[in-house]
């Protein structure tokens, strides 16, 4: 920064007294400050009002004229949309966009009236993050929710200490709050419309395939009357076969609407903290259980589903696996040249790559050098990830959108084409005409999911084709609400859970498990489905973060304290089952509260357990100095040379002196696909045997355990069932 000259100021003589030396001070000070704050980096901001005296009139008349706290800029129906998002007031208070002097505190936003210009920016890096935004367009009207085409630019905020801007990489999502939105004018905009998205006029239906058009996506939990719609599919779930489904049929030329039970969030909002990002992205903030609680069940209820927090392994269905269907439930066309297109696609959309050398992180270098040093068989594995920038938080979504989820594939892709997409939509029946012997699907009804979980207004979507890809939890509830597969009461039945269990080891040296990709090394030594295609495990690195790491740790107060202490030393394995058990899935007492019953045949227990001594042994050989067993009530501890058939001796059980923490990723089979309705609810293409233009897209189709990470075969079965849809269109359609 250039100096500043200053003229010399004589000391005051001891006759000026205080008056003079500390006005002269106070004089002084302001120099510098101004002279500080003509040099200095200036963010764009309103125009100060030039200060002049007014007369009591017209500052009486300017006080009526102004605009009130929190009914500003919006105008017309899309103002009275926001307002009702926000209650129609912010409060009053230092953060208000109104001050008594009636200069603003904020950045005027593009489409403001009034003289609150921008002040030009002082660096190009400033000007590209304020460029003028895009003109307001008429506003557009979907239900009973008026939503304007308006973007405006949301300025960066600068960073704050040496080491802030080396933390935060290019790109990395500013929160809403350094975004330059406040309080619940930042909440209603973010949550209402998705900023970044910008709104078009309502398309005709019937226009020709693939229509492309901007985004929309609406927030139900804003709305405040009840929402009909038409369609001609509707599309329930928004996950790994849902996303798909969506943007296969919408790029065919259908007119597709999705309802996600969960809101919409994007990287903006993933802030790589445990207590915000469970509450967000997994049911029941991640504590969802089985009825007597002792597997926990992770699944997610956003937009994109469970690909925005899963790992991103990307595996096609074993050749094995699709014998056994193709064999024992009657699906000659499962074969692995039939599914190659589906595939292909699927894994062009995804970005799926062999993971690199170089991106193998600590926690899997140990993992592989411990099963190659016992000579087991294991490999480095193809994931979804583009520009990963290695920060481990997967499971937390990912902040830079290097992963390829739905959430940022399928679901803009979907929205692209022209489907409408709501979140906070929970879908509690799918209605049908009665008909006989097969009834016929005439709509979707259900509740938006108000603030605080609390039920919104009702909503129902007419459409001749509706595509079910809830989950394997969710859509066989909403099928069993809906009366659909009571007789041969398959519904809900069959449910496999790929049961895991782990342990942890120690390590002299500090690990940070969780640093870069958590999981690229994959051990299938105990696994051959060509022998058994119903038997095996497989072995997979884990690591988290302190709050799950905690829960899955034993003990209390000091004894669960030294543990957590060695946290930066700890690698974790599990052991993933490839389960012959078989649980259901009933309603609950409310819509999203399902009873989940799940017990391990004494087959699959012994299994388990065997698969926890080879976590043990992997971690022993390589390098750790103890290895934590965790169960409930009496931990194990092992160390090189302790006898490891104690774990066999022990087991693994859900209840009893020998329970130990149970985790499952994976549910599916609980609407298995089948050629005999009396076996199962769907056949091979995906459609209800008891209902006429409904299908179910989703992991429950799985009609045996899959014994493999099920991303890559959800989307390629739900790709496979789109194109099925659009070649029976007309037939569907009348």
């Amino acid at each position: 920064m250039p100096s500043i000259p200053r003229s010399p100021r004589p000391a005051p003589s001891a006759s000026s007294g205080c008056r003079r030396g500390c006005a002269g001070s106070r004089r002084r000070r302001r120099r510098e400050g101004n002279a500080r704050a003509a040099h200095a980096p200036q963010l764009p901001g309103p125009r100060r009002r030039e200060r002049r005296p007014r007369r009591a009139g017209a500052q009486r008349a300017a006080r009526r004229a102004r605009v009130r706290p929190g009914r500003g800029a919006p105008a017309g129906a899309a103002g009275r949309a926001l307002l009702r998002a926000g209650r129609g007031r912010r409060p009053r208070g230092r953060g208000g966009p109104h001050r008594r002097d009636g200069a603003s505190r904020r950045p005027a936003r593009a489409g403001d009236g009034g003289d609150r210009g921008d002040r030009p920016p002082l660096s190009r890096a400033r000007s590209r993050a304020h460029a003028p935004a895009p003109r307001a367009a008429a506003p557009r009207r979907l239900g009973s929710l008026a939503l304007r085409r308006r973007v405006r630019a949301l300025p960066r905020a600068p960073a704050r200490g040496a080491g802030r801007l080396a933390a935060r990489l290019d790109g990395e999502p500013l929160r809403a709050a350094a975004a330059g939105l406040r309080g619940a004018e930042g909440a209603r905009l973010l949550r209402l419309v998705r900023a970044a998205r910008e709104l078009a006029p309502r398309r005709l239906r019937g226009a020709a395939p693939a229509r492309a058009g901007p985004a929309v996506s609406v927030d139900l939990a804003a709305a405040r009357e009840p929402l009909a719609l038409r369609a001609d599919a509707c599309v329930i779930g928004s996950g790994g076969g849902g996303a798909v489904a969506a943007a296969e049929l919408a790029r065919g030329g259908l007119d597709v609407v999705v309802l996600e039970q969960g809101p919409h969030w994007t990287r903006r909002d993933f802030t790589q903290r445990e207590d915000e990002m469970l509450p967000r992205l997994f049911e029941e903030a991640g504590m969802r259980r089985t009825e007597d609680g002792s597997i926990t069940v992770l699944q997610g209820r956003n937009v994109g589903g469970s690909t925005v927090h899963n790992l991103c392994y990307a595996f096609r269905t074993p050749d094995p696996i699709l014998a056994l269907w193709r064999e024992e439930h009657g699906l000659p066309s499962l074969t692995a040249e039939a599914l190659a297109p589906s595939f292909e696609r699927v894994e062009r959309m995804l970005k799926v790559k062999p993971i690199r050398e170089d991106e193998v992180n600590a926690l899997n270098r140990i993992v592989r050098a411990g099963a190659e040093k016992l000579g087991y068989s294991g490999f480095v594995t193809k994931h979804n990830r583009e520009g990963c920038v290695q920060s481990g938080y997967c499971i937390l979504g990912c902040s830079y959108d290097a992963k390829q989820s739905m959430l940022v594939t399928y679901v803009p892709e979907a929205e692209r084409l022209g489907a409408r997409l709501y979140a906070n939509a929970r879908v509690e029946t799918v209605e049908t005409d009665g008909g006989a012997p097969r009834a016929r699907v005439r709509a979707v009804a259900g509740r938006a999911a108000g603030p605080g979980g609390r039920p919104g207004v009702p909503f129902r979507v007419e459409a001749r084709i509706v595509v079910l890809a809830a989950g394997a939890v969710a859509s066989p509830e909403i099928l069993r609400r809906s009366g659909i597969g009571r007789g041969a009461g398959q519904v809900g039945a069959h449910l496999h859970l790929h049961p895991s269990v782990m342990a942890a080891g120690f390590f002299e040296e500090p690990i940070h498990a969780y640093r870069g990709i958590p999981q690229s090394y994959y051990v299938d030594e105990f696994i051959d489905l060509e022998r058994d295609p119903r038997a095996g495990y497989v072995l997979m690195p884990i690591a988290g973060f302190p709050v799950l790491t905690a829960a899955q740790l034993p003990g209390f107060g000091r004894e669960h304290f030294r543990f957590m202490q060695r946290f930066a030393h700890m690698a974790g394995l599990l052991a993933l089952l490839h389960d012959q058990s078989e649980g259901s899935v009933q309603p609950g007492d409310a819509p999203g509260r399902p009873r989940i019953r799940y017990a391990l045949d004494p087959r699959d227990a012994a299994q388990l357990a065997e698969g926890l001594l080879h976590c043990v042994e992997v971690l022993l050989a390589g390098g750790a100095y103890e290895v934590l067993v965790p169960y409930a009530r009496d931990p194990l501890v092992v160390r090189p040379g302790d006898d490891l058939a104690r774990i066999l001796r022990r087991g693994v059980a859900q209840s009893g002196p020998n329970a130990i923490p149970l985790a499952s990723t994976h549910p599916q089979s609980t609407c298995r696909m089948g050629r005999d309705p009396r076996t199962s609810v769907v056949g091979e293409l995906g459609e209800c045997h008891d209902v006429a233009g409904l299908f179910v897209a989703d992991m429950s189709v799985f009609p045996t355990s899959l014994g493999a990470p099920p991303q890559i075969t959800t989307a390629a079965l739900a790709d496979r069932t789109a194109h099925h849809i659009l070649e029976r269109r007309a037939e569907l359609a009348a």
